[in-house]
């Protein structure tokens, strides 16, 4: 088994953390989903493991508002980039926006996946809570699935 180093082994702490703990209720009863790590840090690990991926850069034009304005008062658009990363060995397609927040378990469960199919070592803490369901399953999934493929 090939280790991880540090800056490695920090982006996969993260990874592990959205998949062990997906969301909780907020202060104001909506589901708060846990956040991805951003997208240039997740391909500064996909480089570091010599990962096949596709990352693009892309410029929108988002609408402004006044301060304490709750309607657009016409104020103009201001330029935001954004980033898409997309890797076809596990199927995976992230935007920078927001969109996808609730696949964020998803999503990091594919990719740690990937990287235990690559021969690294990780330890996926075991799943002690009562609800009776492994919460890394879908990792285990992943890991299965490219086996099947031979991929990667």
């Amino acid at each position: 088994m090939k280790k991880l180093n540090k800056q490695q082994q920090a982006i996969v702490d993260k990874l592990i953390n959205v998949v062990a703990n997906p969301g909780k209720r907020g202060r104001r009863g909506r589901w708060v989903y846990t956040r991805l790590p951003q997208i240039k840090t997740l391909v500064k690990l996909l480089d570091s493991l010599n990962v096949d991926y596709n990352n693009k850069s892309y410029t929108y034009d988002l609408q402004t508002k006044s301060a304490d304005v709750r309607y657009y008062t016409g104020g103009g658009t201001r330029d935001y980039v954004g980033n898409k990363l997309k890797i076809d060995a596990i199927g995976v397609d992230i935007d920078s926006q927001y969109k996808w927040a609730g696949q964020n378990d998803d999503i990091a469960s594919k990719i740690l996946g990937l990287i235990i199919f690559l021969g690294y070592d990780i330890t996926l803490p075991t799943d002690d809570d009562s609800d009776g369901l492994d919460n890394f399953f879908w990792v285990h999934r992943t890991v299965n699935d490219l086996k099947q493929k031979g991929a990667a």
